[in-house]
């Protein structure tokens, strides 16, 4: 026979299950998100809600992780701008780790002075001899709208004569200072007698055929292909258009994704710049099909030091700069530099040189193309 008190617990119980099944309807109204992990870290359930930036963000990843998984080919260039130290000390060694070679864009007198924040002419042929790419980015880094016109030659061409006579060779390219200079013909002339290509900025995302962007995304800022308004008439990468009109964008205007300045003109944490950088990189799977290479980020960086505010506008931190080396590199990214782009006489588009190992859809050969193989 059952003890009284063990008797009393067993109503107990049943009891609580019937009041609890009684109230369970009641409660129904109650969301059950208010208990999910995005409310307790204030984040909102809403996919619409256009605060949360994070969210949005997070499902560019997810969809390019599928990507890659389905063999997609991925490409990246990376470039230095203005010869910083730091690309030497601190870029070169993230590089290195990950087997990476990188384009850095040298100013000549930076590197002819004795200053402690750039590169000398020692670490310059370091990089060159370990087969990092050289382009120059003038002799003194002047906006080049701002000066003289006597004085273009000599910004452009002779720095790259300063780069040939330190031991450079091959210098194939050319970066405008402060993104300055592209849309000026005077100043696009004068770069087409010294180098067969040159970068400027203004643009995640590289089509080589220097046709793609969406003009008509009104809400271009955020969008990766329509931060240029590209003219919707223009069908290669020639410098000018049939009527003599300057293409906005062509083989002397190939257009860079200027990280720094993003970052600081938006106020991103790390953390979201690193996501900001996943998307970036990873939305040319939107426009490279069955490894038909149509756009390339090619992506600006310049110092790269932990001292973010005391200029942010040119300055990456060393934990987010390698995170973003990693990424490249964990998710199987195919990184080239601007010498490995090449200017198609014939077809007039920009391509990549056969000698990177490209299915056949995306090179051309230099020898039956007759390439410009970038000595001038």
């Amino acid at each position: 026979m059952s003890h009284p008190t063990f008797q009393f617990v067993i109503v107990i119980v049943i009891v609580i299950n019937i009041v609890l099944l009684l109230l369970i309807p009641l409660l129904g109204g109650i969301s059950p998100s208010l208990t999910t992990p995005s409310v307790v870290f204030g984040q909102s359930g809403d996919e619409d809600d256009k605060t949360n930036d994070f969210e949005s963000v997070s499902e560019v990843d997810s969809d390019s992780n599928e990507n890659n998984q389905d063999n997609k080919a991925k490409y990246a260039i990376l470039t230095f701008d203005d010869g910083y130290k730091s690309q030497y000390t601190t870029a070169k060694p993230i590089l290195d780790k990950y087997g990476y070679k990188a384009t850095f864009y040298i100013v000549c007198n930076y590197a002819q002075k004795i200053d402690a924040d750039r590169m000398n002419w020692t670490e310059v042929k370091k990089l060159h001899a370990e087969g990092h790419d050289i382009g120059s980015h003038t002799m003194n880094h002047h906006d080049l709208t701002q000066i003289p016109p006597y004085r273009i030659d000599y910004e452009i061409g002779i720095s790259k004569e300063c780069l040939l006579a330190n031991g450079i060779k091959n210098v194939t390219s050319f970066a405008y200072p402060f993104a300055e200079g592209s849309t000026n013909a005077t100043i696009i002339n004068t770069v087409a007698k010294h180098y067969p290509i040159a970068r400027t900025a203004d643009a995640p995302l590289m089509f080589l055929e220097c046709r793609g962007w969406d003009n008509d995304n009104e809400d271009g800022s955020d969008d990766i292909s329509s931060t240029i308004n590209s003219s919707t008439t223009q069908s290669d990468c020639s410098e000018y258009s049939e009527d003599g009109r300057l293409n906005l964008v062509n083989r002397y205007t190939i257009r860079g994704w200027a990280h720094d300045s993003e970052r600081a003109e938006n106020l991103f944490s790390d953390e979201y710049m690193l996501n900001r950088f996943k998307e970036v990189v990873d939305a040319q799977t939107k426009y490279n099909e069955d490894f038909n290479i149509r756009a390339i980020p090619i992506i600006i960086w310049h110092n790269i030091a932990d001292n973010v505010k005391d200029d942010p506008y040119t300055t990456t931190s060393i934990d987010l700069f390698e995170a973003e080396i990693k990424y490249l590199h964990d998710n199987g990214f195919n990184v080239i530099t601007m010498s490995d782009l090449m200017y198609d006489e014939n077809t007039q588009v920009l391509a990549i040189k056969e000698n990177k190992s490209l299915p056949i859809t995306s090179i051309v050969d230099n020898s039956e193309n007759g390439v410009n193989n970038g000595e001038s």
